[in-house]
């Protein structure tokens, strides 16, 4: 869609499904408003003023023509809806084996990121690209919502919670990374970008962060104290860390089952 001029870019395999259901509701919708806008200017003109056109005789009520219309009409927008719920359960049903998986958390007003090494980084989300990627959401205060514009993703993230996302992106490049709800005084700040890199060049930038650099050193940061409401044997502690926590140790609660896999041995220890 580079040719619309308009149209933003399109970087992630999300985005192409999204786009093709856009485009599909668009050309539905003009197909009905140019039959209505046409039939009126149609009749506007042959039955205007002083036209010497027969105006008797009206013809009876066909039925067979209302039924078909409203059963046409009914049959496409019937279609339009189960092509969107599929798409819908698509990108909120996370791959079973994702290639990489990722912990955010909303701050007001910041995002954290850790990566499954340790490596951590705020207001930036690190991936490679071609890769199915799962981010583990989580709030530290009030209601977030994690939006990327060009993968067409957008999804809440609610305090005491865990909400999972996916995605796959296509190219390369920085994208970006917005809260799309309210979240107080500074929230038209609360921003950031998606780095898309070559997996070579990702396994470089890893491997140049390392693992035991804290948030505090990278920028300014308080991490605060906090307990995750669904999952209460958690003890407060960093918000990224409680994520893991949460995860690896509440398997009794249904609400953390729903949202959390098992995690790997490697990748499962508690970090400050």
């Amino acid at each position: 869609m580079r040719w619309v001029p308009f149209w933003p870019r399109t970087s992630a395999l999300s985005g192409e499904s999204v786009n093709t259901l856009f485009i599909a509701e668009l050309i539905v919708c003009a197909a009905i408003l140019v039959l209505v806008f046409g039939l009126i200017w149609v009749f506007c003109i042959r039955y205007r003023r002083g036209n010497p056109v027969s105006r008797s005789g009206p013809e009876a009520k066909s039925w067979v023509v209302e039924i078909a219309w409203t059963a046409g009409t009914l049959f496409a927008f019937l279609l339009l809806f189960a092509w969107g719920a599929e798409i819908y359960v698509w990108l909120y049903k996370p791959p079973p084996a994702a290639d990489l998986e990722l912990y955010v958390v909303g701050k007001q007003w910041m995002w954290k990121v850790e990566h499954p090494g340790g490596q951590r980084e705020i207001d930036e989300l690190h991936v490679p690209v071609g890769k199915d990627v799962r981010l583990v959401l989580a709030s530290q205060d009030v209601i977030h919502s994690f939006f990327i514009p060009e993968f067409r993703l957008k999804h809440d993230v609610v305090p005491g919670t865990l909400e999972i996302m996916w995605f796959r992106p296509t190219e390369t490049g920085n994208f970006t990374l917005l809260c799309a709800e309210f979240c107080g005084t500074e929230h038209a700040h609360m921003g950031g970008q998606v780095v898309v890199m070559e997996q070579a060049a990702y396994a470089g930038w890893l491997s140049n962060q390392g693992a035991s650099l804290s948030l505090a050193r990278q920028r300014d940061f308080t991490a605060g104290w906090f307990t995750w409401r669904t999952a209460p044997r958690c003890a407060p502690m960093n918000a990224i860390s409680a994520m893991r926590s949460c995860c690896r140790t509440s398997r009794s609660s249904p609400a953390i089952r729903r949202s959390c896999r098992p995690m790997p041995a490697s990748s499962a220890r508690t970090r400050s």
